[in-house]
């Protein structure tokens, strides 16, 4: 079931009834949902979404476009829309998993069922600060960007062995999600529960206020105690809250 390169880490039974796809941030991979196996709910297929050019993708080239890149995946996974889904979309990820979201909707004529995302303004702010990667900088300009994200410490981020592995991904994944184009499409009618780390500050709550903009359903937005990257930390009570909402409206 769903034996494709696309799902990686994932958990699924051909007897539910609801597909969750995760899609990481920038430079993410489908393995920071490998603990969520263990916290979502049985019921629920969890199908975290392998990128190109890392795990057992490495020697995939990163589509270049955003909007191919969003073809190829519908294109290559029509089974994951012909039951009932959501998605979790992480920072950058949030707004490929809604675009992906609006393109089965306006082809198959099939929306989500809920929309879960993470440190993420709207889509039409996908090109502000979190994406400003230095794509021509110097090792030191990525440095100083990563150490900006506050996601790794400072003697991981300095290590050259780390640098050669994660810059060519994290370049790669940026320089796709900078091709995006962004344009309003019809308003889905799921609801979208929102979540940002308090001490985020490469984000900023008007502009996840204009997520209400894709919806006609309830916003949920919630601040949480972090970072850019407090799900990590806050993984039990984002999955709880996933599986209570996932089965509510199934």
């Amino acid at each position: 079931m769903y034996d494709n390169k696309w799902i990686a880490h994932g958990r699924m039974s051909e007897e539910n009834k609801i597909n969750l796809l995760c899609f990481s941030y920038p430079g993410g991979s489908a393995s920071n949902f490998a603990a969520w196996k263990k916290l979502i709910d049985s019921r629920i297929n969890l199908l975290p979404i392998l990128y190109p050019e890392r795990e057992l993708r490495k020697n995939d080239p990163m589509e270049e476009n955003f909007e191919l890149f969003v073809d190829d995946f519908i294109n290559e996974n029509k089974e994951l829309f012909s039951v009932p889904y959501a998605f979790f979309g992480y920072c950058g990820g949030a707004v490929l998993a809604y675009e992906i979201s609006a393109k089965v909707k306006k082809v198959y004529d099939r929306e989500p069922i809920a929309g879960f995302i993470a440190s993420s303004e709207s889509p039409e702010y996908l090109k502000g600060s979190i994406l400003e990667f230095p794509a021509e900088g110097t090792r030191e300009d990525v440095i100083e960007y990563l150490l900006r994200l506050e996601m790794f410490d400072e003697a991981i981020v300095k290590n050259k062995v780390f640098l050669d592995y994660y810059i060519p991904m994290l370049r790669a994944d940026c320089n796709m999600l900078a091709t995006y184009q962004y344009r309003s499409h019809e308003r889905m009618s799921c609801d979208f529960d929102i979540w940002y780390g308090k001490e985020d500050k490469n984000i900023h709550r008007e502009k996840i206020e204009k997520w209400r903009e894709c919806t006609n359903g309830n916003v949920k937005i919630e601040e949480m105690a972090g970072g850019h990257f407090f799900v990590d930390i806050e993984k039990q009570c984002i999955c709880e809250m996933i599986n209570q909402k996932l089965l509510e409206v199934q």
